[in-house]
């Protein structure tokens, strides 16, 4: 099971080894992930366009992480004012700052939201204000995508190739050099597993979010993903690599 951000850091270069993500066989996808941008009730905002007003602090894991780059890319390419603080052990610490007021933001994906915490967001105790995917979330129709957002092509380009990130989301691959009948072996047991009536029951259970991708299209989005011009690598590259 691969980090979601594997073909994003295949591409800046940042993977150990050098490891070229087209070179891994694509299983399948479980569902996309996507990471939501959230804002405590009290706090009072509930767009991001009021965030181009008024700065919130928001809390980060560290300077290679998308709770610090995202908000970073956003403050520089949409005009908005998070100040972000690092530093947090891991998610659930930031959303535990959240939770107590010590910051005003914080950032998980929407996956875990709906496992962990299911009534935040319908509820109201969080404002969503943006989303890490190409498009909106079929959850979150209103709220925007960070990659439609951005003020010129370079930076909507930029913000597309992060935000692209959302659709390996939860998935599974295997190692390069796999014989292809094995692969296919592979993909045909996925598909199975996906489509059977106890493990959809068991995921609506628990509230686990389920939109598959076949193992094909999802080694076609990781194609894609990888093909972006180096005009755009070079933009995104000083705000992902932590310095």
């Amino acid at each position: 099971v691969p980090v979601q951000s594997m073909g994003l850091d295949s591409l800046l270069n940042v993977l150990p080894g050098d490891l070229d993500a087209r070179k891994f066989n694509a299983i399948g996808r479980i569902t996309p992930e996507y990471e939501l941008g959230m804002i405590w009730s009290n706090v009072g905002i509930t767009t991001l366009d009021e965030i181009k007003e008024k700065s919130v602090s928001f809390a980060s894991t560290g300077a290679g992480s998308a709770s610090s780059f995202v908000p970073r890319m956003l403050n520089d390419m949409v005009g908005t004012k998070f100040e972000v603080i690092q530093g947090y052990q891991g998610a659930n610490a930031a959303m535990m700052a959240l939770e107590t007021g010590e910051v005003d933001g914080a950032m998980q994906g929407i996956a875990g939201m709906s496992a962990s915490r299911p009534t935040w967001i319908p509820e109201g105790v969080v404002n969503v204000v943006w989303q890490l995917g190409l498009t909106p979330h079929e959850l979150l129709p209103d709220v925007p995508a960070v990659g439609q957002l951005g003020e010129n092509d370079l930076d909507r380009q930029a913000l597309r190739l992060v935000a692209s990130a959302a659709e390996i989301g939860r998935s599974v691959i295997t190692t390069p050099n796999v014989p292809e009948d094995r692969v296919e072996a592979l993909r045909a047991a996925f598909n199975a597993m996906v489509s059977d009536p106890e493990f959809l029951a068991a995921a609506k259970e628990r509230n686990h979010l389920i939109d598959t991708l076949t193992g094909e299209e999802l080694q076609a989005k990781i194609e894609e993903q990888m093909n972006y011009p180096q005009e755009v690598i070079d933009r995104v590259k000083p705000y992902v690599v932590a310095q």
